[in-house]
């Protein structure tokens, strides 16, 4: 009787037992799923944290792009007014060695008219002579 008393104790005590067991494995698994929340919460900052880094970089290397860009941009344009001031330098150059040419002929013609009238016609050829060749 004795032991079948203890058997009939220690099943009560299990029972009674039970729900303070589930109690404790209720709560084991919770803290389980709060740390497996918790992990995951840390990748996901982590991971964002990384692309934010990357965007940051990204930004980074734009922003030097496009300043590489601009300044390329002013040195190719410095180089063409620089070239267009040489061409109108040139150009001017070319005019005026034009005009100095066209009053060469004209002095030069002049004096070839002046020496025919003058009824000097050996004089006069070899300017015009002159004058054709300039």
């Amino acid at each position: 009787m004795f032991t079948a008393c203890a058997r009939e104790l220690e099943r009560l005590e299990k029972e009674a037992n039970a729900p303070l067991r589930e109690a404790e494995q209720a709560e084991r698994e919770a803290e389980r799923l709060r740390r497996a929340a918790e992990k995951e919460a840390e990748k996901i900052r982590k991971e964002a944290e990384r692309a934010e880094r990357e965007l940051e970089k990204s930004r980074l290397l734009a922003a030097k792009r496009a300043e590489r860009i601009r300044r390329d941009a002013e040195k190719v344009a410095k180089a063409a007014e620089r070239e267009n001031k040489k061409r109108e330098r040139e150009a001017a150059a070319r005019q005026k060695k034009s005009e100095a040419e066209a009053r060469k002929r004209a002095r030069v013609e002049g004096l070839a008219n002046r020496a025919q009238t003058q009824q000097n016609p050996a004089a006069g050829t070899a300017l015009a002579d002159i004058s054709n060749q300039v």
